[in-house]
C-alpha cells in the first residue's frame, strides 16, 4: 500500500524496512551521537519508548514539544530526532511507521483511502483486544464507508498494554459499528470448572466483563484423552486453584503449555 503510494506521502517507494535490530543499532548510534552513555540509558528501552510513541500517532516533533523539562523525555526526544534524521538518509521505515505512515496517508488524501476502501471489501482481524491506537485509525479508515468488519478478541486476555495495546478498542467496537452482531463464544473446553470459577470471581467484578464462561466435562474428556496428567488430587480451594493455574495464566505458545493446560 505504502509502496504504490509512497509519493503522495513524500516518501520513496523503493524505501528499506528497518527491523528491530536495525531500529535498536541506529538508535544506539544516535545515542553515542547525542553524546550520552548507552550504559546509562539502554537502546533498548528507549526503543521500546519510541515505538510506543509511534504507536500512539505521536512524532517525533510533537513528542519534543510535549518533554517540557523532564529529564527522561527530553533524552529521548533528543535521540528520536537523531533516529529519524538516520532514517531519513537510508530511505527507510522502522516497523511502526509502516502502519502509521499508512495511516497518515489514508487520513490526509480522500482518492487513496477510496481507492483502498474499493479494494478491501472485507476486513477480518483476530486478537482485536491487543490493537494500539496507530492499528485502530488503520481499521476505521478502511471500514469507514462499507462496515464491513468481522473481529475475534476477548477483553479479558487483554495483556499487551506494555506494549501499547488498548483493550478499549474492543469495548466500543458496538459504539463504532452499531449493526454489529455479536457471537460469544463463551463455552471453555481446556480449563477445569474451578479454574472458570476462579477466573470469573476475579475479573467478573469489573464492570465491563458480560462474559460467562462455562465448559463441557464430557468434551474436556475427550480433548485432554491421551496427555499425561498432572500428580496430585483433585483442586478442592481457592488458594490451591491460583497456586497451580499461575504458570498457565498468560502462556500463548503451544508447546509452553503442554503439561499445564489438563490443571
Amino acid at each position: 500500500m505504502l509502496r504504490e503510494n509512497a509519493l503522495a506521502i513524500g516518501i520513496s517507494k523503493h524505501f528499506t524496512i528497518f527491523d528491530k535490530g536495525d531500529a535498536k543499532h541506529a538508535i544506539r548510534d544516535a545515542i553515542t551521537a547525542a553524546g550520552i552513555d548507552p550504559k546509562q540509558f539502554d537502546p533498548g528501552k528507549i526503543q521500546s519508548i519510541i515505538s510506543r510513541q509511534k504507536g500512539n500517532m505521536m512524532t517525533a516533533e510533537k513528542y519534543r514539544e510535549t518533554a517540557d523539562n523532564e529529564y527522561i523525555a527530553k533524552i529521548v526526544s533528543n535521540v528520536w530526532m537523531r533516529y529519524e534524521a538516520t532514517l531519513r538518509e537510508e530511505k527507510a521505515l522502522d516497523f511502526d511507521d509502516l502502519i502509521g505512515r499508512t495511516v497518515s496517508m489514508l487520513a490526509n488524501h480522500q482518492e487513496v483511502r477510496d481507492k483502498w476502501q474499493a479494494q478491501f471489501h472485507y476486513i477480518m482481524i483476530d486478537e482485536y483486544q491487543d490493537t494500539n491506537a496507530a492499528q485502530y485509525q488503520l481499521i476505521k479508515l478502511l471500514t469507514s464507508d462499507s462496515q464491513n468488519i468481522a473481529v475475534v478478541g476477548d477483553d479479558w486476555q487483554s495483556i499487551y498494554s506494555w506494549r501499547g495495546a488498548d483493550f478499549r478498542n474492543i469495548l466500543n467496537f458496538e459504539r463504532d459499528y452499531p449493526d454489529t452482531t455479536i457471537i460469544k463464544l463463551e463455552q471453555n473446553y481446556r480449563s477445569t470448572k474451578a479454574i472458570l470459577d476462579a477466573a470469573q470471581f476475579g475479573v467478573g467484578r469489573f464492570d465491563f466483563c458480560t462474559l460467562g464462561v462455562w465448559r463441557s466435562r464430557a468434551r474436556l474428556a475427550r480433548c485432554c484423552r491421551g496427555l499425561r496428567r498432572p500428580p496430585g488430587k483433585r483442586v478442592g480451594g481457592w488458594r490451591k486453584v491460583i497456586s497451580q493455574t499461575r504458570g498457565i495464566l498468560l502462556h500463548r505458545r503451544h508447546s509452553a503449555g503442554r503439561e499445564t493446560r489438563l490443571v
